[in-house]
Protein backbone atom coordinates (compact mmCIF):
# COMPACT_ATOMS: atom_id res chain seq x y z
CA UNK A 1 0.00 0.00 0.00
CA UNK A 2 1.05 3.56 -0.21
CA UNK A 3 2.36 3.83 3.50
CA UNK A 4 2.64 0.28 4.31
CA UNK A 5 3.53 -3.23 3.15
CA UNK A 6 2.19 -6.98 3.95
CA UNK A 7 3.96 -10.32 3.62
CA UNK A 8 1.63 -13.41 3.37
CA UNK A 9 3.08 -16.13 5.58
CA UNK A 10 2.70 -19.74 4.27
CA UNK A 11 -0.03 -20.53 6.60
CA UNK A 12 -1.94 -18.02 5.82
CA UNK A 13 -1.57 -15.14 8.71
CA UNK A 14 -0.52 -12.09 7.23
CA UNK A 15 1.86 -9.15 8.64
CA UNK A 16 2.12 -5.87 8.64
CA UNK A 17 4.15 -3.11 8.85
CA UNK A 18 3.92 0.58 8.27
CA UNK A 19 6.53 2.10 5.72
CA UNK A 20 9.55 4.69 7.46
CA UNK A 21 10.10 8.20 6.08
CA UNK A 22 12.72 7.87 3.47
CA UNK A 23 13.14 7.12 -0.21
CA UNK A 24 14.89 3.86 0.26
CA UNK A 25 11.68 1.79 1.86
CA UNK A 26 9.47 4.24 0.51
CA UNK A 27 6.18 2.77 -1.59
CA UNK A 28 7.19 3.92 -5.18
CA UNK A 29 11.01 2.24 -4.38
CA UNK A 30 9.68 -1.27 -3.47
CA UNK A 31 7.28 -1.55 -6.44
CA UNK A 32 9.85 -0.53 -8.66
CA UNK A 33 12.09 -3.39 -7.30
CA UNK A 34 9.57 -6.06 -6.20
CA UNK A 35 6.90 -8.39 -8.31
CA UNK A 36 3.30 -9.64 -6.91
CA UNK A 37 4.02 -12.46 -4.92
CA UNK A 38 7.74 -12.48 -5.03
CA UNK A 39 9.32 -14.14 -1.70
CA UNK A 40 11.02 -12.17 0.71
CA UNK A 41 12.15 -11.72 4.38
CA UNK A 42 11.32 -8.80 6.24
CA UNK A 43 13.00 -6.70 9.86
CA UNK A 44 10.80 -4.80 11.77
CA UNK A 45 11.07 -2.93 14.41
CA UNK A 46 7.67 -2.18 17.15
CA UNK A 47 6.50 1.20 17.37
CA UNK A 48 3.15 2.62 19.66
CA UNK A 49 0.21 1.61 17.60
CA UNK A 50 -1.36 4.18 15.02
CA UNK A 51 -4.18 4.21 13.45
CA UNK A 52 -4.14 3.71 9.50
CA UNK A 53 -7.24 5.97 8.46
CA UNK A 54 -6.51 4.97 5.02
CA UNK A 55 -6.54 1.06 6.03
CA UNK A 56 -8.51 1.18 8.72
CA UNK A 57 -6.41 -0.91 10.87
CA UNK A 58 -3.44 -0.16 13.40
CA UNK A 59 0.16 -0.60 12.61
CA UNK A 60 2.35 -2.04 15.53
CA UNK A 61 5.92 -2.19 13.53
CA UNK A 62 7.58 -0.34 11.17
CA UNK A 63 9.79 -1.75 8.04
CA UNK A 64 13.71 -1.53 8.60
CA UNK A 65 14.75 -3.89 6.12
CA UNK A 66 13.48 -6.04 3.29
CA UNK A 67 15.64 -8.87 1.58
CA UNK A 68 14.61 -10.56 -1.62
CA UNK A 69 14.81 -14.38 -2.00
CA UNK A 70 13.16 -15.57 -5.26
CA UNK A 71 9.88 -14.98 -7.43
CA UNK A 72 6.71 -17.16 -6.43
CA UNK A 73 6.59 -20.93 -7.14
CA UNK A 74 3.42 -21.92 -8.99
CA UNK A 75 2.03 -23.20 -5.88
CA UNK A 76 3.01 -20.11 -3.70
CA UNK A 77 2.01 -17.95 -6.61
CA UNK A 78 -1.67 -19.46 -6.48
CA UNK A 79 -1.69 -19.36 -2.97
CA UNK A 80 -1.14 -15.56 -2.95
CA UNK A 81 -3.63 -15.12 -6.08
CA UNK A 82 -5.98 -16.85 -3.32
CA UNK A 83 -5.94 -14.26 -0.44
CA UNK A 84 -8.43 -11.85 -0.36
CA UNK A 85 -5.38 -9.06 0.30
CA UNK A 86 -4.75 -9.08 -2.82
CA UNK A 87 -7.36 -7.59 -4.37
CA UNK A 88 -8.00 -5.24 -1.78
CA UNK A 89 -7.94 -1.66 -3.38
CA UNK A 90 -5.04 0.48 -3.17
CA UNK A 91 -2.35 -2.52 -3.63
CA UNK A 92 0.11 -0.95 -5.49
CA UNK A 93 0.92 -4.59 -6.67
CA UNK A 94 -0.44 -5.51 -9.48
CA UNK A 95 -1.58 -9.50 -10.12
CA UNK A 96 0.69 -10.81 -12.92
CA UNK A 97 -0.20 -11.21 -16.27
CA UNK A 98 -2.83 -13.82 -17.28
CA UNK A 99 -3.55 -14.73 -13.56
CA UNK A 100 -6.97 -13.94 -12.23
CA UNK A 101 -9.21 -14.48 -8.97
CA UNK A 102 -11.06 -17.79 -8.50
CA UNK A 103 -13.79 -17.76 -10.62
CA UNK A 104 -16.99 -16.40 -9.13
CA UNK A 105 -19.24 -19.45 -7.80
CA UNK A 106 -23.50 -18.48 -8.04
CA UNK A 107 -25.28 -18.35 -5.15
CA UNK A 108 -26.85 -21.70 -4.39
CA UNK A 109 -30.83 -21.25 -4.80
CA UNK A 110 -32.21 -22.87 -1.05
CA UNK A 111 -34.42 -25.44 -1.20
CA UNK A 112 -38.22 -25.35 -1.23
CA UNK A 113 -39.53 -25.43 2.05
CA UNK A 114 -41.82 -28.67 1.62
CA UNK A 115 -44.07 -27.79 4.51
CA UNK A 116 -47.19 -26.24 3.01
CA UNK A 117 -46.36 -22.37 4.05
CA UNK A 118 -47.92 -19.56 1.87
CA UNK A 119 -44.50 -18.05 1.76
CA UNK A 120 -41.61 -19.57 -0.87
CA UNK A 121 -38.29 -19.88 0.36
CA UNK A 122 -36.81 -19.08 -3.27
CA UNK A 123 -38.81 -16.30 -3.65
CA UNK A 124 -38.21 -14.75 -0.32
CA UNK A 125 -34.80 -15.16 -0.71
CA UNK A 126 -34.34 -13.30 -3.89
CA UNK A 127 -36.30 -10.20 -3.06
CA UNK A 128 -34.68 -10.10 0.31
CA UNK A 129 -31.05 -9.89 -1.87
CA UNK A 130 -32.60 -6.61 -3.75
CA UNK A 131 -34.35 -5.02 -1.02
CA UNK A 132 -31.33 -5.15 1.40
CA UNK A 133 -28.30 -4.54 -1.47
CA UNK A 134 -30.21 -1.42 -2.00
CA UNK A 135 -30.62 -0.97 1.35
CA UNK A 136 -26.92 -1.30 2.17
CA UNK A 137 -26.55 1.31 -0.34
CA UNK A 138 -28.48 3.63 0.97
CA UNK A 139 -27.97 3.61 4.29
CA UNK A 140 -29.01 6.80 6.73
CA UNK A 141 -26.59 8.69 8.47
CA UNK A 142 -27.16 8.58 12.08
CA UNK A 143 -26.39 8.62 15.93
CA UNK A 144 -27.45 6.21 18.59
CA UNK A 145 -26.53 6.07 22.31
CA UNK A 146 -24.56 2.63 22.45
CA UNK A 147 -24.47 0.90 26.31
CA UNK A 148 -22.14 -2.24 25.94
CA UNK A 149 -21.01 -4.86 28.73
CA UNK A 150 -17.76 -6.55 28.24
CA UNK A 151 -17.44 -10.08 29.79
CA UNK A 152 -14.60 -12.82 30.10
CA UNK A 153 -14.46 -16.21 31.19
CA UNK A 154 -11.26 -18.09 31.40
CA UNK A 155 -10.53 -21.92 31.08
CA UNK A 156 -10.09 -22.38 34.29
CA UNK A 157 -13.29 -20.24 36.00
CA UNK A 158 -16.86 -21.11 34.89
CA UNK A 159 -19.34 -18.13 34.01
CA UNK A 160 -18.54 -14.90 32.16
CA UNK A 161 -17.28 -12.28 35.01
CA UNK A 162 -18.30 -8.51 33.86
CA UNK A 163 -15.47 -6.51 33.20
CA UNK A 164 -16.68 -2.91 32.12
CA UNK A 165 -19.15 -1.20 31.00
CA UNK A 166 -19.04 1.37 28.49
CA UNK A 167 -21.88 4.64 27.21
CA UNK A 168 -20.66 5.78 23.85
CA UNK A 169 -22.04 8.47 21.25
CA UNK A 170 -22.22 6.01 17.90
CA UNK A 171 -22.00 7.83 14.44
CA UNK A 172 -23.31 5.68 11.81
CA UNK A 173 -22.43 6.85 7.96
CA UNK A 174 -23.04 4.33 5.61
CA UNK A 175 -21.55 1.26 6.34
CA UNK A 176 -18.40 2.77 8.55
CA UNK A 177 -19.27 4.01 12.53
CA UNK A 178 -17.14 5.63 14.80
CA UNK A 179 -17.67 6.37 18.17
CA UNK A 180 -16.87 8.51 21.48
CA UNK A 181 -17.08 7.37 25.29
CA UNK A 182 -19.63 9.55 26.89
CA UNK A 183 -19.16 10.66 30.78
CA UNK A 184 -22.10 9.17 33.09
CA UNK A 185 -23.14 12.96 33.46
CA UNK A 186 -23.54 13.03 28.93
CA UNK A 187 -20.51 14.78 28.01
CA UNK A 188 -17.95 13.27 25.08
CA UNK A 189 -14.51 12.18 25.71
CA UNK A 190 -12.65 12.05 22.45
CA UNK A 191 -9.98 10.39 21.05
CA UNK A 192 -9.83 7.00 23.33
CA UNK A 193 -9.50 3.53 22.48
CA UNK A 194 -10.65 0.12 23.34
CA UNK A 195 -11.06 -0.29 27.16
CA UNK A 196 -9.65 -1.79 29.15
CA UNK A 197 -11.46 -5.59 30.00
CA UNK A 198 -12.85 -5.38 26.26
CA UNK A 199 -12.62 -7.21 23.12
CA UNK A 200 -12.56 -4.57 20.33
CA UNK A 201 -16.07 -4.74 18.45
CA UNK A 202 -17.31 -2.75 15.47
CA UNK A 203 -21.09 -3.35 15.39
CA UNK A 204 -20.88 -2.52 11.71
CA UNK A 205 -24.22 -3.39 10.76
CA UNK A 206 -23.94 -2.84 6.97
CA UNK A 207 -20.72 -4.96 6.71
CA UNK A 208 -22.84 -7.71 7.54
CA UNK A 209 -25.71 -7.33 4.63
CA UNK A 210 -23.33 -7.47 1.05
CA UNK A 211 -21.64 -10.51 2.36
CA UNK A 212 -24.66 -12.78 2.45
CA UNK A 213 -26.61 -11.70 -0.63
CA UNK A 214 -24.04 -10.22 -3.16
CA UNK A 215 -23.63 -12.93 -5.43
CA UNK A 216 -19.89 -11.82 -5.64
CA UNK A 217 -19.31 -13.28 -2.09
CA UNK A 218 -20.52 -16.38 -3.52
CA UNK A 219 -22.49 -17.38 -0.11
CA UNK A 220 -24.68 -20.60 -0.56
CA UNK A 221 -27.91 -20.20 1.22
CA UNK A 222 -29.92 -22.96 2.34
CA UNK A 223 -33.69 -22.69 3.65
CA UNK A 224 -33.38 -23.78 6.98
CA UNK A 225 -37.17 -22.65 8.85
CA UNK A 226 -40.12 -20.49 8.93
CA UNK A 227 -40.88 -19.01 12.15
CA UNK A 228 -44.19 -16.67 13.45
CA UNK A 229 -48.14 -16.83 12.42
CA UNK A 230 -49.54 -16.53 9.09
CA UNK A 231 -49.13 -12.85 8.03
CA UNK A 232 -45.88 -12.37 10.52
CA UNK A 233 -43.63 -15.01 9.33
CA UNK A 234 -40.15 -14.73 9.06
CA UNK A 235 -37.95 -17.00 7.37
CA UNK A 236 -34.28 -18.60 8.41
CA UNK A 237 -32.21 -19.46 6.23
CA UNK A 238 -28.42 -21.17 7.02
CA UNK A 239 -25.64 -19.97 4.79
CA UNK A 240 -22.05 -20.32 4.37
CA UNK A 241 -19.51 -17.71 2.62
CA UNK A 242 -15.89 -19.19 1.14
CA UNK A 243 -12.56 -17.57 2.77
CA UNK A 244 -11.18 -17.04 -0.44
CA UNK A 245 -13.65 -14.16 -0.83
CA UNK A 246 -13.13 -11.72 2.06
CA UNK A 247 -16.27 -10.11 1.67
CA UNK A 248 -16.13 -9.73 5.55
CA UNK A 249 -14.58 -7.23 7.76
CA UNK A 250 -10.95 -7.79 8.12
CA UNK A 251 -9.79 -9.38 11.48
CA UNK A 252 -6.88 -8.62 13.12
CA UNK A 253 -4.91 -9.25 16.68
CA UNK A 254 -2.05 -6.80 17.28
CA UNK A 255 0.45 -6.70 13.51
CA UNK A 256 -1.45 -9.85 12.46
CA UNK A 257 -4.54 -11.03 10.05
CA UNK A 258 -5.92 -14.01 8.95
CA UNK A 259 -8.94 -14.51 6.83
CA UNK A 260 -11.30 -17.12 7.39
CA UNK A 261 -14.32 -19.08 6.10
CA UNK A 262 -17.81 -17.60 7.52
CA UNK A 263 -20.61 -19.48 8.22
CA UNK A 264 -24.10 -18.50 10.15
CA UNK A 265 -27.95 -17.80 9.73
CA UNK A 266 -30.17 -14.80 8.75
CA UNK A 267 -33.77 -14.18 9.40
CA UNK A 268 -35.73 -12.40 6.65
CA UNK A 269 -39.10 -11.01 7.14
CA UNK A 270 -41.71 -12.49 4.76
CA UNK A 271 -43.77 -10.08 3.57
CA UNK A 272 -40.99 -7.11 3.07
CA UNK A 273 -37.55 -8.86 2.82
CA UNK A 274 -36.35 -7.06 5.34
CA UNK A 275 -33.26 -8.95 7.25
CA UNK A 276 -34.30 -8.68 11.15
CA UNK A 277 -31.00 -10.22 12.56
CA UNK A 278 -28.07 -12.22 11.50
CA UNK A 279 -25.35 -14.94 13.15
CA UNK A 280 -22.08 -15.04 11.87
CA UNK A 281 -19.16 -17.58 12.89
CA UNK A 282 -15.75 -16.81 11.67
CA UNK A 283 -13.76 -20.03 11.72
CA UNK A 284 -10.52 -21.82 9.99
CA UNK A 285 -8.20 -19.66 11.05
CA UNK A 286 -4.39 -20.86 10.97
CA UNK A 287 -3.02 -22.61 13.96
CA UNK A 288 -0.79 -19.59 15.04
CA UNK A 289 -3.21 -17.42 14.66
CA UNK A 290 -3.77 -15.99 17.96
CA UNK A 291 -7.81 -16.19 17.47
CA UNK A 292 -9.53 -19.54 17.33
CA UNK A 293 -12.90 -18.18 16.71
CA UNK A 294 -15.33 -15.24 16.27
CA UNK A 295 -19.47 -15.37 16.91
CA UNK A 296 -21.24 -11.98 16.11
CA UNK A 297 -25.04 -11.77 15.83
CA UNK A 298 -26.73 -8.62 14.95
CA UNK A 299 -30.11 -7.39 14.88
CA UNK A 300 -32.16 -4.64 13.92
CA UNK A 301 -35.77 -2.96 15.01
CA UNK A 302 -37.87 -0.22 13.23
CA UNK A 303 -37.08 2.74 14.64
CA UNK A 304 -38.85 6.39 14.31
CA UNK A 305 -36.64 9.51 13.67
CA UNK A 306 -38.51 12.66 13.35
CA UNK A 307 -41.98 10.97 12.29
CA UNK A 308 -39.93 8.89 9.46
CA UNK A 309 -39.75 4.56 10.40
CA UNK A 310 -36.36 3.72 9.61
CA UNK A 311 -34.75 -0.30 9.65
CA UNK A 312 -32.17 0.58 12.01
CA UNK A 313 -29.27 -1.50 14.40
CA UNK A 314 -30.90 -2.13 18.02
CA UNK A 315 -28.87 -4.60 19.44
CA UNK A 316 -25.08 -6.24 18.56
CA UNK A 317 -23.10 -9.64 20.24
CA UNK A 318 -19.51 -10.31 19.56
CA UNK A 319 -17.48 -13.94 21.48
CA UNK A 320 -14.03 -14.06 20.42
CA UNK A 321 -12.01 -17.03 21.67
CA UNK A 322 -8.44 -16.84 21.70
CA UNK A 323 -6.15 -19.72 20.82
CA UNK A 324 -4.84 -19.86 23.87
CA UNK A 325 -7.97 -20.05 25.76
CA UNK A 326 -10.37 -17.79 27.46
CA UNK A 327 -13.65 -16.13 25.31
CA UNK A 328 -14.23 -12.41 25.82
CA UNK A 329 -17.66 -11.32 25.51
CA UNK A 330 -19.41 -7.96 24.00
CA UNK A 331 -23.43 -6.79 24.34
CA UNK A 332 -24.20 -3.87 23.22
CA UNK A 333 -27.42 -1.76 22.64
CA UNK A 334 -28.67 1.24 20.68
CA UNK A 335 -31.20 3.47 21.33
CA UNK A 336 -32.12 7.47 21.04
CA UNK A 337 -31.73 7.12 17.50
CA UNK A 338 -31.32 10.77 15.50
CA UNK A 339 -30.29 12.11 12.73
CA UNK A 340 -26.92 13.99 12.33
CA UNK A 341 -27.36 17.55 13.61
CA UNK A 342 -24.90 20.75 13.03
CA UNK A 343 -25.03 24.23 13.69
CA UNK A 344 -23.13 26.76 11.84
CA UNK A 345 -22.47 30.67 12.93
CA UNK A 346 -21.07 32.74 9.70
CA UNK A 347 -19.92 36.08 10.93
CA UNK A 348 -19.62 39.02 8.10
CA UNK A 349 -16.89 41.58 8.69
Amino acid sequence: MDQSITVLLPDGRLIDAKLPAGASLSSSALVAKLLFGDQVTIDCKPIPSVWDNVENMPRSLELQTIRFHREADPQEMLQAIQNPDGRRPGNLLHLPPGAAPPPVKPPAAPAASGSGDSSDPIAVLEKARTVNLDRASHLPNFIADEEANCYFMSPSQGGWQLSATVHSEVSFAGMMQTKQWVTPDGKLIPGLGIPAGCIGWSGGFGSYIKPVFDPECGTTLTYSKTMGKPGKQSLVFSFITPLERGCYPLTFSGFERAYSAHEGNVVIDAASGDVLSVLVRSRGFPKAYPISEIEESAAWGFVRIEGETHLLPVSYEKKLTKASGGTGRVQATYSKHRHFEANTNVTFQ
